[in-house]
């Protein structure tokens, strides 16, 4: 009785710290930065970021390189509960380059938090946060330095007449003022010059920061538009399966598709009737335009035997 007391007490604390855990990492090798739901949890660009404490199914992720020349990938409702996970779950997502040359972030696994391997020394580590990052500030320090220079020449001998002379020289650029007075005078015969000269020279210093964006509670998934019944799937699917050749079975499971909102595991159903990889593949993008919950279309891919189907269809529906 004791150790049966004493499992269910270490079973209850184990499930109050089980949270689930998402990583992303990047195949093409460009570091990126890391948001979830709007609040980036990396200061430091990295190629594989894990985010433990995740205490929510969905969520908005968005990844920003630290190559500005790539564009940023942003996923709305993003799954963190895989279809083979009880409880908490640990999820990971690959960023890779589709046939055109684009980056994109393709689930990659998910397994339960309980048999996750330990990650290795590469991957950077972070507790969730929703709150942002210390911000560094943009200042802008102008300094001015003035200098005066002012010379006065002895007198000198004049040998004729009486004249003033008066000049200014504005430059430009440094903001320069130069004034130069000159008077001669024949009675004293004597000319006396003096030369006033104003430098002001401004440093800017400006100090660039990247402003953090604003903290985004995780989207609710709507309740899906329309649904079919596990009776009536269940009718069309004998009748797709009781079909020998594919074209029938084709065209009866577009059929459905087009007249109801299939979830993801419905259609799933539907592509295991098809012998063929192909047939599966054709039908998969046919109804993903009709799913009731695209955003758990990842369970389809246990549908396909080959790695590259999955790529193409991925291909075919972003």
């Amino acid at each position: 009785m004791k150790n049966l007391l004493l499992g269910i007490l270490c079973l209850g604390i184990m499930q109050s710290f089980a949270q689930h855990q998402l990583t992303v990492f990047s195949e093409v090798g460009e570091p990126f930065f890391l948001e979830v739901n709007g609040i980036r949890q990396n200061s430091t660009a990295s190629t594989n970021i894990q985010v433990d404490g995740l205490m929510f199914d969905l969520a908005s992720v968005r990844i920003e390189f630290a190559n500005s020349l790539y564009p940023a990938i942003t996923r709305g409702n993003l799954m963190l509960k895989g279809i083979d996970c009880p409880s908490y779950c640990a999820t990971s997502y690959r960023v890779k380059a589709n046939r055109k040359g684009e980056f994109v972030l393709r689930a990659f696994a998910a397994t339960p938090i309980e048999t996750a391997p330990p990650q290795s020394a590469e991957v950077t580590v972070i507790e969730y946060h929703s709150t942002p990052l210390p911000q560094e500030t943009t200042t802008t320090v102008q300094v001015t330095e003035q200098t005066t220079t002012r010379s006065n020449q002895p007198s000198v001998p004049a040998n004729q007449g009486q004249e003033n002379i008066s000049m200014d020289v504005n430059m430009g650029g440094m903001g320069i003022d130069m004034n130069i007075d000159i008077n001669v005078n024949e009675s004293n015969s004597s000319m006396n010059s003096s030369t006033s000269m104003s430098v002001q020279e401004t440093t800017t210093t400006t100090i660039t920061t990247n402003p953090q964006t604003q903290y985004i509670p995780a989207p609710t998934p709507a309740a899906p538009p329309c649904t079919m019944a596990s009776s009536d799937f269940n009718v069309a699917l004998e009748s797709i399966e009781d079909k020998s050749f594919s074209d029938s079975k084709m065209a009866i499971a577009k059929q459905v598709s087009r007249s109801n909102c299939l979830t993801a595991d419905q259609i799933k159903k539907i592509m295991m009737a098809f012998d063929f990889e192909s047939d599966r593949l054709d039908f998969a993008i046919y109804a993903y335009r009709e799913c009731a919950d695209p955003d758990n279309y990842y369970k389809v891919y246990d549908a396909f035997d080959f790695e590259m189907t999955i790529a193409d269809l991925e291909e075919a529906i972003h």
